[in-house]
Formats: structure tokens, C-alpha cells, sequence
């Protein structure tokens, strides 16, 4: 799975997920207008691809800039927790949702995300 999220600064957040997940980007290509896309794989299976919003604002002003809710799931939560809060990304504290422990953090520019443990 790919998922396509428009920020202001492609690098920065890139960067972020790269440290983050622990993994380099696969791919980085330079867009029509001189701005890039880089793609950084989160999980096995899934992949953030970061495309700049002017970009899409130019190229496809039909497509939606708001920021999805995502929800990231690992195998220890709290190794996630504490990597993050090493790297001095914003994070909240691991709390009870129903049955599952969460948490959520920011990416440099301030978009959200949640984390939860996965199910044994």
C-alpha cells in the first residue's frame, strides 16, 4: 500500500519518516515544476509517498490537501514511543482506547498521526 500525503516541505518530512521507521526512501524524483516526490516505506507493506502541496495545488486542484488520520500499527509500542521521543518528535503519552494502548505524534510540520500495538 502507497499513501500519498501533501506537505509544505518534502524533505524535512521525509527525513522524519526515514529516521522514524528506520528505513531509506526507495524513490526520489523530480516533479514537472522542479519539486520532488519521495517515497519512504513505514512498514513492510506500506509506503508514505510525500508530494508537495503547491504541487498538487497546481497540477490537480481537484484532489483534497487535508491531512489524513492515519493509524500505524507496531509489535512494541512502547520501543515506538521512546524512538520517537528520542528523535524530539512531538508525542503524546501511551494511553487505554477501549482495549488497545495508543499513541499519537506529529511530524515536523504538525500533521498527526496514531500508533497502537498490534494485535497478538
Amino acid at each position: 500500500m502507497n499513501l500519498m500525503i501533501y506537505v509544505d516541505d518534502v524533505e524535512k518530512v521525509a527525513a522524519f519518516f526515514e529516521q522514524a521507521a528506520g528505513t531509506p526512501r526507495i524513490s526520489e524524483e523530480t516533479m514537472i515544476d522542479g519539486s520532488k516526490t519521495i517515497t519512504v516505506p513505514v512498514l513492510p507493506e506500506a509506503s508514505l509517498q510525500f508530494y508537495s502541496r503547491n504541487f498538487i495545488q497546481k497540477y490537480s486542484p481537484e484532489v483534497a490537501l487535508n491531512s489524513p488520520s492515519i493509524m500505524f500499527y507496531v509489535d512494541d509500542l512502547a520501543s515506538a514511543h521512546a524512538r520517537l521521543l528520542q528523535m524530539g518528535a512531538t508525542v503524546n503519552e501511551i494511553v487505554l482506547v477501549g482495549s488497545q494502548q495508543t499513541f499519537n505524534f506529529a511530524d515536523p510540520e504538525g500533521n498527526w498521526y496514531a500508533v497502537a500495538e498490534k494485535d497478538v
